[in-house]
C-alpha cells in the first residue's frame, strides 16, 4: 500500500519535532518536515526549507511535495512580540494557513490547523468548541482569523485548538515546564500565577492525538487540552512532587501584579468532551503527563 505524504510545517518547532518524531516510526507515513529559520536535519531525514510568508515558495513548495494531509503547526506564538508586531504576525499566522487551505480544497488533502486557547478572553472557563471567540490579544485575533480563513476555503478542514502545552522538546522549541525546569536547576525562584486557569497539554500527547486526527474525517474545530483544569502554580507543584524538585522554590503570585506587553485572559480552561468522543487517543491529566515524562515513554 502506498504511503500516504505527510507535510508538517514547523517542523523544528516543539510540537512539529514532536509530530516528526512519532510519524517517522510509523509505516503510515512519508513524513516531510519543513523548516525556515531552523536548520531539520534530523534522524537522516532532510527538511524542505520555506519561507511561509512567500507564497510562491508556499505554492512550490507544494507542488513538490504533493502531500495528502498537512499539520501547520508553524505560527509566532510570542505575545508580546505579536502585539509589538501584529503586521508580522499576520503576514506567518493568518495568511499562510489559507494558503493550505486553498491546496488542501483543491486537491482534496486532509489539512489541520493549529490554533490556540487564546481565541478566548477568559471570563468563563472550560469553553466548549460553540462558544463565542473573544481574543483579548493580536496573537489571539490572529488565530481567530486563521480559522476562520482556513474554514472558508476548505470546509472540511479541522481546527485543532491547543490548550496550554508542556513538556520536554525532541528537537527545539520551548515549553512551560522547560521554563520551571531550568530555573529549578539553577536553584532560582520561580513565580507562578495562582489565579491564571488552563487545561495544560503533555506535547507528546497532543502529537498523539493530532496524527489520529490527520487520518480520519473530524472537521471543524476541536479543543485538545489535558483532562485537568489548574494554575501554574499548582501544575508547577505536582511537578515537583513528580520529580522531586524543590517546591520551595516556587513562589505564589497574581497575573494582575504582573505587567506584561500583551493581555493575558484568566481562565481559558478547555471543556474537551468532544475530542475524548472522537480520539482514541487518551488526553492525559497533568500528573500522568508528567509521569510518562519522567518514565521517557
Amino acid at each position: 500500500m502506498r504511503k500516504k505524504k505527510l507535510l508538517i510545517t514547523g517542523a523544528s518547532g516543539l510540537v512539529g519535532g514532536h509530530l516528526f518524531a512519532r510519524a517517522a516510526k510509523q509505516d503510515r507515513w512519508k513524513v516531510v518536515p519543513h523548516y525556515f529559520q531552523h536548520e531539520f536535519n534530523i534522524m537522516k531525514k532532510q527538511g524542505y526549507r520555506c519561507d511561509l510568508t512567500d507564497r510562491q515558495e508556499v505554492e512550490t513548495m507544494l507542488k513538490t511535495v504533493n502531500p495528502d494531509a498537512i499539520l501547520n503547526t508553524a505560527a509566532n506564538s510570542n505575545l508580546d512580540s505579536c502585539e509589538k508586531e501584529p503586521g508580522k504576525t499576520a503576514q506567518i499566522n493568518v495568511i499562510p494557513p489559507s494558503w493550505f487551505a486553498e491546496y488542501a480544497q483543491q486537491n482534496k488533502a486532509r489539512l489541520i490547523h493549529i490554533s490556540s486557547d487564546m481565541v478566548f478572553d477568559g471570563v468563563k472557563g472550560m469553553y466548549k468548541e460553540s462558544d463565542e471567540v473573544s481574543p483579548l490579544s493580536v496573537y489571539g485575533r490572529s488565530k481567530v482569523e486563521s480559522e476562520e480563513a482556513v474554514l472558508q476555503r476548505c470546509p472540511g478542514a479541522l481546527i485543532a485548538r491547543s490548550a496550554l502545552i508542556y513538556g520536554r522538546a525532541q528537537y527545539g522549541g520551548f515549553s512551560f515546564s522547560m521554563w520551571i525546569e531550568k530555573r529549578l536547576h539553577r536553584g532560582d525562584p520561580v513565580p507562578l500565577f495562582r489565579d491564571q486557569f488552563r487545561t495544560p497539554v503533555l506535547v507528546d500527547n497532543l502529537a498523539a492525538a493530532l496524527l489520529e486526527l490527520a487520518d480520519n474525517d473530524c472537521r471543524g474545530i476541536l479543543h485538545l487540552g489535558g483532562s485537568e483544569r489548574c494554575n501554574r502554580l499548582s501544575f508547577a507543584l505536582t511537578l515537583c512532587d513528580v520529580f522531586n524538585y524543590n517546591s520551595d522554590l516556587l513562589q505564589s503570585t497574581s497575573m494582575h501584579d504582573t505587567a506584561s506587553f500583551a493581555p493575558r485572559p484568566v481562565d481559558v480552561s478547555f471543556n474537551i468532551s468532544r475530542a475524548q468522543q472522537n480520539l482514541r487517543t487518551e488526553l492525559l491529566d497533568v500528573k500522568a503527563g508528567l509521569q510518562q515524562i519522567k518514565r521517557g515513554v
